[in-house]
């Protein structure tokens, strides 16, 4: 039984390099893109009580085809998005010494239970469950955006039917947030596969949350999960000493504030002199727990360009 080691995963990145690089420029360019960075959204200031701040996204364009480009694109985008699949099943099976033509059909066959996905899936039934989920239930729409063309696309949002041996089936509504979530939850699994992201606790219930949305193309049942909410919360302090922030204070506000959320969040943190800041500091969820006990200069980061001389008064 092969190992997934080193070379398995590097070939493994190499197979889906340009499909990724696909789906993350096209909604980089279309202004919606898969990852974004987002900004300090919950603000502690020296004085006062603390801020809570949702940031939308607006767009505004005169002759620029880019913003557009996913009202018509949404084929394209979901067909690419099943390639990803359908190339780390095949990786999978292929490692795992499972000889077959590669029709899919065939390899949907193959992924029996012996058939064992990377630890990293493998150790968590509902996500081997979901993806093979969405490579049984995915496959013959693909198939029909391939070859019969019976489907119809508007504004983002894509209706397409099976149609094999002369059949057409039930139309399937994707509709663009749910084609994101999907272009999402695939590249995700697939830096988690090749060793780019590290899971963590935070991103294993981001998943499950986005795998919930996407439940009407899977197929399973819904894991439950609330909507995960990490914002960095900026803390403005007159005591040099991040460690002396209420953590456990600021969860309360949280949870307090978004009671239909999971909530966990990273500090920045600002220590003020003479009006100004002094000093920064930026301290991930992980390290809050132990930050007592922690030798806080090597949270120390650049200081924020964006800082609000009202919140150091």
């Amino acid at each position: 039984m092969t190992v997934f080691d080193t070379n398995s995963l590097t070939e493994l990145n190499n197979r889906v390099a340009y499909e990724t690089w696909f789906l993350e420029a096209v909604y980089h360019i279309s202004l919606n893109e898969l990852f974004p960075n987002r900004r300090d959204a919950v603000i502690y200031p020296i004085s006062g009580e603390p801020m809570f701040f949702a940031f939308g996204r607006a767009r505004a364009h005169i002759g620029d085809w880019r913003p557009d480009f996913l009202r018509v694109g949404a084929p394209l985008v979901f067909v690419t998005t099943f390639k990803l699949i359908d190339m780390l099943i095949e990786w999978v099976l292929v490692k795992r010494g499972v000889t077959t033509t590669f029709r899919f059909q065939e390899k949907r066959a193959a992924l029996t239970p012996t058939v064992k996905f990377p630890t990293v899936v493998e150790s968590k039934p509902w996500w081997r469950e979901r993806l093979i989920g969405l490579y049984t239930s995915l496959e013959p729409l693909r198939g029909t955006l391939i070859h019969d063309r019976h489907f119809a696309t508007n504004d983002g949002n894509l209706e397409v039917a099976s149609s094999r041996r002369g059949i057409t089936g039930n139309p399937v509504q994707i509709d663009a947030a749910q084609l994101r979530v999907l272009a999402r939850c695939i590249v995700s699994t697939l830096r988690y596969v090749d060793g780019s992201w590290a899971m963590d606790h935070h991103q294993e219930r981001t998943l499950r949350y986005e795998f919930d949305l996407i439940a009407p193309l899977h197929g399973m049942p819904s894991l439950g999960q609330k909507r995960p909410y990490s914002p960095t919360v900026r803390v403005f302090s007159k005591n040099p000493d991040p460690r002396t922030v209420d953590t456990l204070a600021i969860a309360r506000d949280l949870a307090n504030t978004y009671p239909e959320c999971d909530c966990m969040f990273d500090l920045r943190f600002l220590y003020i002199q003479n009006g100004r800041v002094a000093r920064a500091y930026l301290i991930d969820w992980r390290s809050l727990e132990s930050l007592e006990r922690s030798d806080t200069d090597r949270f120390v980061c650049d200081i924020p360009d964006d800082v609000d001389p009202k919140h150091c008064a």
